[in-house]
């Protein structure tokens, strides 16, 4: 990978991509939300993918061409450390047609000179299950 490139992709439309299992599921005393997503290679072999819920995605006021659509917060888990990292996507459309949404991120603390983030333990990005309503099943991704 080229420097130019890092922190930065596009998400395109899935080639038969189904999501086949979700819920809440506890992980050594923590609450997480899980999905297990069905998908086919371009060769048509089949495969699953387990993901965890990672970020919450909000709407943006979209002032011009280059503001995001939409943005949020992820604790990033790299090799193992948590990285605490802000990110932007903006739906684009490419040359030939082709609706992909634009991805950026940048590490929190070098965003506006803020305060470096301080570095946490997995087990500090979950939330209690003690503070979780037991009986809103709501998936909100």
């Amino acid at each position: 990978m080229t420097e130019e490139y890092r922190n930065s992709g596009n998400l395109f439309t899935p080639i038969e991509t189904n999501i086949v299992r979700q819920g809440r599921v506890n992980v050594d005393g923590v609450t997480k939300n899980m999905l297990i997503v069905k998908s086919k290679d371009r060769e048509g072999m089949e495969y699953f993918n387990l993901y965890f819920e990672s970020a919450k995605i909000y709407k943006t006021e979209k002032k011009d061409d280059k503001s995001s659509d939409m943005d949020g917060t992820i604790n990033a888990v790299i090799d193992g450390q948590v990285k605490p990292m802000k990110f932007w996507l903006r739906r684009k459309t490419s040359d030939k047609g082709t609706d992909y949404t634009n991805v950026s991120l940048q590490p929190k603390q070098q965003i506006n000179g803020a305060t470096p983030v301080k570095e946490t333990s997995l087990n500090d990005m979950d939330e209690s299950p003690k503070n979780k309503d037991p009986l809103n099943d709501e998936i909100p991704f």
